[in-house]
């Protein structure tokens, strides 16, 4: 059990989401993390417990770095935890869904991909292959943002269920083998939504430019609700000609030969 006590709740997930990576969920550990600010400084202390082992943590970053206080807290805490357990990994203490985000932001300021990869190393704890990677996507999503114009738009669909709930997951999301009875109305509900949508979309002149499948685990739905769902989509002219489809297959066990088949028609 994962136990976190932080004088800003700001950043209790994420320290939980770090410490799920690190360890075990089933071991004891309890964190206790204090922030304090001095001028650009930001000290992030305190102690981690796991079992009989006691770790100081401590680590300093500068607000001026991060562009705003909270970033800055939560790169000395995710600092402070690595570096209390001697522990790196692939994309250091960056957590969360989006971790773009603070690329794409200097990148829009002018700081240059170089500067931004070097940037990621030394106050992220990344690895340098994953900076490069991070900073190459900043600058693509940057240029694939400034070709948008205002009917322009994203498409998402929420599939809230999977086979199993995963232990660093912050979703909304439930366990499908407990709610198999109410997925074929969850079905049927949401091919009402994209009716709906869909036709009020193309009468405001709107244009899909990229569409989301994710959730939980789409791939969590039978072949013939998936089929269902595109086939709703497909009533409507303005799902015709989509530039990008992504569809969450998370999970190889909920993947089959037939359901790839009716993603690729």
């Amino acid at each position: 059990m994962i136990t976190i006590h932080c004088d800003n709740n700001a950043h209790r997930l994420d320290a939980y989401h770090l410490l799920c990576i690190l360890f075990d969920k089933s071991r004891e550990i309890t964190a206790t993390l204090s922030f304090a600010i001095q001028g650009d400084r930001v000290n992030c202390s305190g102690v981690l417990q796991l079992e009989d082992t006691t770790l100081p943590l401590q680590a300093t970053t500068l607000i001026s770095r991060h562009k705003s206080q909270k970033r800055a807290e939560n790169a000395a805490m995710g600092k402070a935890i690595l570096e209390g357990c001697n522990r790196k990994l692939p994309y250091g203490y960056s957590v969360g869904v989006r971790p773009v985000k603070v690329p794409l932001s200097y990148i829009k300021s002018g700081v240059s991909p170089d500067e931004i990869t070097e940037f990621l190393q030394t106050d992220y704890g990344m690895a340098k292959r994953n900076a490069e990677i991070l900073s190459a996507l900043a600058l693509e999503e940057l240029t694939w943002e400034q070709t948008l114009t205002e009917k322009d738009i994203c498409f998402y669909l929420s599939i809230p269920f999977c086979p199993t709930r995963c232990s660093y997951c912050s979703f909304i999301s439930s366990a499908a083998p407990n709610h198999l009875k109410i997925l074929p109305y969850y079905v049927e509900l949401l091919c009402k939504e994209i009716a709906l949508l869909g036709k009020a979309l193309q009468e405001n002149g709107y244009n899909i430019r990229a569409m989301y499948m994710g959730g939980g685990t789409p791939s969590v739905l039978t072949a013939k609700q998936l089929e269902q769902i595109f086939t709703r989509l497909y009533n409507y002219p303005i799902f015709f000609n989509i530039g990008e489809i992504t569809v969450e297959c998370g999970r190889p066990d909920t993947v089959d030969e037939e359901k790839l088949n009716i993603l690729k028609a």
